[in-house]
């Protein structure tokens, strides 16, 4: 339940209507607040002391107020704009699957609220005013924090323009990834396990048996009641029905494969049949949705970066600098990862009975997914091939499992192997291979 409370809280936060509607729901219950303490806390003498500051006259207040409220909406109007402009030319530049960082943007977020809040809050103030001279009513206190909100407004306005121009500065985009990423792998890969539950590495096909001769039974498959990608996966609430259960689950997808309908995903090893109803059970713990999130998947974050490398490396863009800072990145990110243990693959209980096998991203399959694709569009940039062979050297030496070790090797490897075949300058091979050797030496 947890991790369906989360996903959801990201979904929220990457849309432009959560912080929008909070602040003009605020604006709304902020307007009562000073309307009444116009009509009933504050009394009339107390204006004879700031006549000069105040308005006596209805028109006047009416004029102020409309005036404010059509300036809010005309510049959110041009900062919804502005948005749109800057998220066409980050999907253009970076590549679509980008967006969702622009889209979570929080400062742009605040900016539309603002407008719009200040917006709403003229207009309820705006319909309290009465005239004529009995019955004449003019909410001053109101009014004055409507002046205070305009003000306001024009400093979250030039705000707006210096963080439109600086989000979709390369650096900056770069450096908000990483960010996440490197949030991401800090959450998911904690230094030390949890001790609750007895945590074990295996080969699958070991457990697998462990589970056959611990339960004693048969497998039972548990199918995708739909189709798309696996946001996020409730391994508490997947474990605590094993428990109580007397269940051992194979889990054979994790979050972010993409999955159809009917398509199975995991299997249930039980001494009973499984129904339809138990089948739903065990599918309500898959969050599944139409687009990839970092809530528990590392490759979709370091998909993001590579994206934006392979896309500086193509024909058209031709950006070999934005290619190196986004190799600097992913290196620095692996480098992070290797200093710690990746969640484990077997999960036992506290009887120390086998409960679930887990499909798990590996520190091979996040090198592979780091640098497969981007040596593939390297061609013969002899810089950024350069620095991609630099960065494994350096991740080489936070290494020490072979297993790790071998697969950096390989990548370096075919990169030399590139150049032995295809280069056109004995300098470039012989930098290139200098560097593959220190890699080899490592190893």
């Amino acid at each position: 339940m947890k991790t369906r409370f989360i996903n959801l809280w990201h979904a929220v936060s990457s849309s432009y209507w959560f912080i929008p509607t909070i602040m003009v729901v605020s604006s709304i219950l902020f307007s009562f607040v000073t309307i009444y303490i116009d009509k009933n806390v504050l009394k009339e003498g107390w204006l004879e002391h700031f006549s000069w500051f105040f308005s006596t006259d209805p028109n006047g207040a009416r004029a102020f107020l409309s005036t404010v409220a059509g300036s809010m909406i005309t510049v959110a109007g041009v900062v919804f704009s502005v948005s749109i402009v800057a998220l066409t030319l980050a999907a253009g530049q970076f590549g679509p699957r980008i967006l969702i960082n622009f889209m979570r943007d929080t400062g742009n977020q605040i900016v539309l609220g603002t407008f719009i809040a200040t917006f709403v809050y003229c207009l309820i103030v705006l319909r309290t005013i009465e005239g004529g001279n009995d019955n004449a009513f003019i909410p001053n206190l109101s009014i004055s924090f409507a002046g205070i909100l305009a003000v306001l407004s024009i400093g979250v306005l030039i705000y707006f323009i210096h963080h439109a121009a600086s989000s979709i500065h390369v650096s900056n985009l770069l450096t908000h990834i990483s960010r996440d990423l490197e949030n991401t792998i800090e959450r998911l890969c904690p230094l030390n396990h949890d001790n609750k539950i007895l945590q074990k590495d295996k080969k699958w096909w070991q457990a697998s048996k462990e589970i056959t001769d611990h339960v004693n039974s048969e497998k039972h498959p548990i199918r995708s009641t739909e189709s798309g990608y696996i946001q996020a996966i409730d391994y508490e609430g997947v474990f605590n029905l094993a428990t109580h259960n007397n269940l051992a689950i194979d889990v054979k997808s994790k979050p972010g494969d993409f999955i159809i309908k009917d398509q199975v995903v995991a299997e249930v090893f039980c001494m009973n049949n499984l129904g339809n109803s138990n089948n739903n059970i065990i599918m309500n713990h898959f969050i599944l949705g139409e687009n990839r999130t970092n809530e528990q998947d590392i490759r979709f974050v370091i998909d993001q970066l590579v994206e934006i490398a392979v896309k500086a490396l193509s024909p058209g863009v031709n950006d070999p600098f934005t290619a190196i800072m986004c190799i600097d990145r992913l290196v620095s990110a692996l480098c992070l990862l290797a200093d710690r243990s990746l969640p484990a693959t077997s999960i036992y209980d506290e009887q120390n009975c086998l409960r679930l096998i887990l499909e798990r991203d590996s520190f091979v399959t996040l090198v592979d997914s780091a640098f497969t694709n981007i040596r593939y569009y390297l061609g013969s940039n002899i810089s950024v091939s350069k620095r991609m062979l630099e960065g494994l050297y350096v991740l080489m030496q936070r290494v020490n499992n072979h297993r790790d070790r071998k697969v950096i090797l390989q990548h370096a490897k075919l990169v030399r192997e590139f150049y032995e075949h295809n280069s056109t300058m004995q300098s470039d091979f012989d930098d290139i291979d200098a560097i593959c050797s220190k890699i080899e030496a490592m190893t």
